[in-house]
């Protein structure tokens, strides 16, 4: 008996490669301030980030960072942005230097959203992704 691909699964691969990555390459992160905007801790909406200037030249985001704050004399706070620099897509902790001794932690990553509150997307992402490769390996057989 060989099964054949649905309609319906052929257009949610499509639809996932779209959600993937865009065709214009405008990366989507969340931006907010802990500091500044309610809500920011639990955020998970993402917007596009903008071209802005580096060196005279207009540059795209290359992925998404997410800053926890640890102030010495204040509470802790969230910030979310765009990352315009780096290429290494980790988690780094650093604390001020004499003068300063607030402590904060740096993570930095690709995927669009992927500073967001919640990774509920990104796991979707990949059970639809998987879904998809199982239709097409039935449809080998």
């Amino acid at each position: 008996m060989k099964l054949q691909l649905k309609p319906a699964i052929i257009y949610g691969c499509i639809f996932q490669l779209l959600l993937l990555e865009s065709c214009s390459g405008i990366k989507n992160c969340v931006q907010c301030n802990g500091k500044t905007d309610e809500g920011c801790d639990s955020k998970t909406t993402s917007d596009n980030c903008k071209v802005i200037q580096l060196g005279g030249k207009d540059s795209q985001a290359k992925g998404c960072r997410k800053i926890h704050y640890h102030p010495l004399n204040d509470d802790w706070y969230v910030v979310r942005q765009c990352a315009y620099s780096g290429d290494e897509w980790t988690c780094e902790a650093i604390t001020g230097s004499a003068g300063n001794k607030n402590k904060y932690t740096v993570c930095e990553c690709e995927p669009d959203g992927c500073n967001s509150a919640s990774h509920v997307m990104p796991l979707a992402s990949v059970f639809i992704a998987a879904l998809c490769a199982v239709q097409i390996l039935v449809k080998a057989m």
